[in-house]
């Protein structure tokens, strides 16, 4: 935790500072001159600056007129200076209040502001003390022409920090918008993906509910052609759903068509060996019907047991073993 102290003002809020440090230095002032018994002339400046800025401050604070305030309040501070501050003073010294209106125009205003109120000052007191004493030593002008040089350094400076910021502002609330353009495309994607997702299981639900028809075709014997490719995931399903018919209608035989296999490989002799095993175990013989040269391979390769199970060439030929097996026990009685 950063243990400094972060001040942070707006130029509204400096405005208002400013407003009320002229106004109570103004009334200040006017007190000071009551006590040293002052003359009139002297008082005066004092208290109409007084009056002054504190009308301006509650009109400021007010909101009304802000535009025009801070550079009537740099005027009237101005006037108030060349006017206000003693001729025998101006010609003995130079006092630093003479760069305080340059000060607040580098606060409230601009670079026009900062050289104007510089020369009115210099222009002003000069009139007055009719260009002699220290206001117009060469030291003096060096040193206050100086002094405006640096607050207009500083206002420079302050100016592209302030803009920097700006841009940086902006910067980071254009970085902040696209992250949430963003934010909302992928929600969007997201979305879209489930909805995909969940349209394409509802489709291979309904693709497992009408592929594999295990049909009876005799008394006791089940077709179940087996189309397509043959995955992990397909063939749990058809091993449920052969498994379920031929427990439910106590089948005999049961005729595996694998005519319309679109691959035959390792994986896919392995799943139906498993098939073939499972159904044997139920007491019901199976009737391969249509195995192509590269299953027999791949189901050879795997040298796995499966029993004395039959082949036929065409479905034809497995309907015509299907009619003889039934037809053999009547025939027997």
């Amino acid at each position: 935790m950063d243990g400094g102290m972060h001040i942070s003002m707006t130029q509204r809020q400096a405005g208002i500072g400013l407003l009320a440090i002229a106004s109570a230095g103004a009334w200040l002032a006017t007190v000071a001159a009551l006590l040293q018994r002052a003359s009139m002339i002297d008082l005066l400046p004092n208290l109409v600056g007084g009056l002054l800025f504190t009308g301006l401050l509650l009109a400021y604070r007010a909101n009304w007129l802000a535009s025009i305030i801070p550079p009537l309040t740099i005027s009237i501070y101005t006037l108030i200076l060349i006017f206000g501050i003693p001729a025998d003073f101006v010609v003995n010294q130079v006092s630093l209040a003479i760069i305080t209106p340059a000060l607040l125009a580098a606060v409230l205003l601009d670079f026009r502001w900062i050289l104007g109120c510089g020369l009115a000052i210099f222009l002003g007191l000069g009139l007055r003390v009719g260009w002699q004493g220290a206001i117009v030593s060469p030291t003096n002008v060096v040193i206050f022409i100086a002094c405006l040089a640096m607050i207009c350094v500083i206002r420079l400076v302050t100016t592209t920090a302030l803009r920097s910021s700006q841009q940086n502002q902006r910067r980071a609330e254009e970085a902040l918008a696209v992250a949430e353009a963003r934010s909302r495309e992928a929600e969007g994607a997201n979305r879209e993906l489930q909805q995909q997702a969940e349209a394409q299981k509802r489709m291979l639900d309904l693709i497992d509910a009408l592929e594999t028809p295990v049909t009876p075709i005799a008394d006791g014997v089940l077709l179940a052609p087996i189309l397509g490719y043959i995955d992990a995931r397909r063939a749990s399903h058809l091993n449920r759903r052969i498994l379920d018919a031929v427990y439910k209608q106590r089948a005999q035989l049961i005729v595996m068509d694998l005519s319309g296999l679109t691959e035959a490989d390792i994986s896919v002799a392995s799943a139906l060996i498993q098939m073939i095993q499972s159904v044997r175990l139920l007491g019901t013989d199976v009737l391969l019907c249509g195995v192509s040269g590269s299953l027999a391979m791949a189901m050879a390769k795997m040298d796995l047991p499966i029993g004395d199970v039959q082949t036929v060439a065409t479905p034809q030929a497995a309907l015509e073993y299907a009619r003889q097996r039934s037809a053999a026990p009547k025939a027997r009685a």
